[in-house]
């Protein structure tokens, strides 16, 4: 499994020098996403503007799009890869990752950051997996700030039930099938487990 990146590129270099993607047309207009956009979701912002002030690739633009497909196939061909780790994936729409999984032809799980099931459903059904950072979330609160372990229950409920929820929603709001999702308790997007906090009991627990 190789960990890979569609929706920016790095900003290191100049424009020019980054090829294929070194024309004004491959990027959307400089904007950056701020902390607001995420809640209530602000989707046109966070797909259209800059993370971080990286470089947005404009997936909209279908030669940009293309290059992506034609990347993605070559790299999964040359290097015989069995999975994909999806990055920053709720910055793209949902019918770019439906035709990206599609040419990678292999698993995928993509990175989700959010707390909010609503959310994971809205990019799940484009991908096989996404991280299931609520329950990341649900952990942390659990095992590491002491909260009630009914909060625990509550989430794996809110879940598995979710699928059903939404079928008989009028909303025509996306499901979620949680036991696809990836598990996790640290990664390196976060501050660690034991950083600022000794609890190691609750770590072993999580």
């Amino acid at each position: 499994m190789v960990d890979i990146v569609a929706n920016h590129v790095a900003n290191d270099y100049p424009q020019q020098d980054i090829k294929p993607f070194n024309q004004d047309s491959n990027y959307h207009y400089p904007c950056d996403v701020e902390q607001s956009d995420y809640n209530p979701k602000n989707w046109d912002h966070l797909f259209n503007c800059r993370l971080a002030g990286l470089p947005d690739l404009n997936s909209e633009d279908p030669s940009t799009r293309q290059q992506l497909m034609d990347w993605i196939k070559w790299l999964v061909q040359t290097f015989d890869v069995d999975g994909l780790r999806i990055d920053t994936v709720q910055f793209m729409p949902e019918d770019f990752w439906s035709q990206f999984a599609q040419s990678a032809g292999v698993f995928q799980i993509g990175e989700v950051d959010d707390g909010n099931v609503d959310t994971l459903a809205k990019f799940q059904g484009s991908l096989d997996s996404v991280l299931n950072y609520p329950m990341f979330y649900t952990l942390r609160d659990v095992f590491r700030s002491g909260q009630s372990l009914q909060n625990l229950s509550n989430r794996v409920n809110e879940e598995k039930n979710h699928n059903m929820n939404r079928l008989l929603s009028q909303n025509n709001l996306k499901s979620i099938d949680a036991t696809v999702q990836g598990l996790f308790v640290d990664n390196h997007d976060n501050a660690r487990w034991l950083c600022g906090n000794d609890n190691r009991q609750g770590f072993r627990s999580a």
